[in-house]
């Protein structure tokens, strides 16, 4: 393996943690609790669930990039009631300046770089996220160091799974398909798009068995695991 491509959010940055933690500094800032939000946990739940099928539909193509960042956290506070622009505004600009300030990591991130780092593999991030947040959140956690080409969609116009992201990643690390690996938490968009562009891949898999050769892909639940793989 001669080229290491990683996704960034619920790989190698621990975004579930990252955004309670912004989210929970919100609620008692902006005064969730005394509008009816009975407790963070509650609102976390909503907010999760209606977050993850908004980046459905901007993925898909459905809303861009300004529409999921209005939509959803103004869904989240309609679920209990609220209807406030300005509260809603409020919450998302300031979620937007405080996550990416964020600093947790999955467990196993680092071993796992210095790992790839000690057999002189090159390594490279490929995310869906947004340019202006993605490297903040890259040189806050210490992990820009590591990889020599960080791609978002947007510097691309297309998002994962779309061959071009993929296509694009591989130029700009001078590289070619059948020698990269690609590791992420999608099986989707990280794992079947890096395959049909003709990559290797790993599904890390939190909720997975643990380490397997499914056959077209490797499958771990740890990061470490992949230290027996690479």
């Amino acid at each position: 393996m001669e080229h290491i491509f990683f996704d960034l959010d619920h790989t190698l940055w621990d975004f579930d943690r990252n955004s309670a933690e912004a989210i929970g500094e919100l609620y008692v800032t902006l005064g969730l609790q005394d509008q009816g939000v009975e407790s963070l946990d509650v609102f976390l739940a909503s907010y999760r669930k209606i977050n993850s099928e908004c980046w459905r539909a901007y993925r898909n193509g459905e809303i861009d990039k300004g529409t999921l960042r209005e939509v959803r956290f103004k869904r989240a506070l309609g679920e209990f009631g609220i209807d406030d622009p300005d509260l809603s505004l409020a919450f998302s600009e300031g979620y937007i300046a405080t996550s990416p300030q964020k600093t947790n990591l999955i467990p196993g991130t680092l071993n796992l770089l210095a790992h790839i780092r000690r057999k002189g593999i090159p390594m490279h991030i490929i995310t869906n996220g947004f340019s202006e947040v993605q490297f903040i959140k890259l040189e806050n956690s210490g992990l820009s160091e590591f990889f020599d080409v960080v791609l978002t969609s947007e510097m691309v116009g297309e998002k994962k799974p779309h061959p071009s992201v993929f296509a694009r990643a591989i130029a700009m690390a001078e590289t070619q398909a059948d020698v990269s690996l690609m590791i992420g938490d999608s099986l989707e968009v990280d794992v079947q798009g890096a395959l049909s562009h003709g990559l290797q891949a790993i599904h890390y898999n939190r909720a997975g068995m643990g380490k397997r050769d499914r056959g077209e892909y490797w499958e771990v639940s740890h990061l470490d695991q992949i230290t027996h793989i690479i």
